[in-house]
């Protein structure tokens, strides 16, 4: 009944435990569970990312569309590079709302030195959204980079992905 609803396996799991709740036959732990799959199902399939090689802006871009499409809210990731660009590993820094989501500092920095990385990409979704970084993107931005910086760790991209594409934000300049 959910698929049908829902139009897919995906729909479900986008679906929020608002919607979800509200089903016939969804009890309040049903909805709970179903909306805890998506988070587990991406960190079941991210235990097996590390040695991919993002050295390319396209490559970058494919793995953050991958990884981001079908955000139902503003996500922001962190991706953990060493000096060849190859993944050590992913983590959700943060989750907003519908058109904002905040870049937590300590986070970023805490998690850099426990993965011992060299360098850094941000990615963040627009779900619904414009393409193109707005201010507070690139302020944030920049606040990353000096505190990344400032440890010895290169910010080497920041990717914002909606449902049809990515924008890297060195590629643009």
């Amino acid at each position: 009944e959910l698929i049908n609803k829902f139009g897919s396996l995906e729909g479900v799991l986008n679906a929020g435990y608002d919607e979800l709740v509200q089903e016939k036959n969804v009890g309040a732990t049903a909805a709970a569970l179903i909306s805890f799959m998506k988070d587990f199902a991406r960190k079941y399939s991210g235990a097996n990312l590390a040695g991919i090689n993002l050295r390319s802006s396209e490559s970058a871009r494919n793995f953050c569309f991958e990884l981001m499409k079908g955000s139902t809210t503003e996500e922001a990731h962190a991706l953990f590079l060493d000096q060849s660009l190859n993944l050590i590993g992913e983590s959700q820094i943060s989750s907003g709302s519908r058109n904002s989501v905040e870049f937590d500092l300590r986070t970023i920095v805490t998690k850099a030195i426990k993965t011992q990385c060299t360098k850094v990409i941000l990615t963040h979704s627009h779900p619904g959204g414009v393409l193109l970084p707005s201010s507070a993107d690139v302020a944030a931005t920049r606040r990353v980079a000096s505190a990344l910086m400032n440890i010895g760790i290169e910010l080497v991209d920041h990717i914002i992905v909606n449902e049809e594409d990515s924008y890297s934000m060195r590629t643009a300049g």
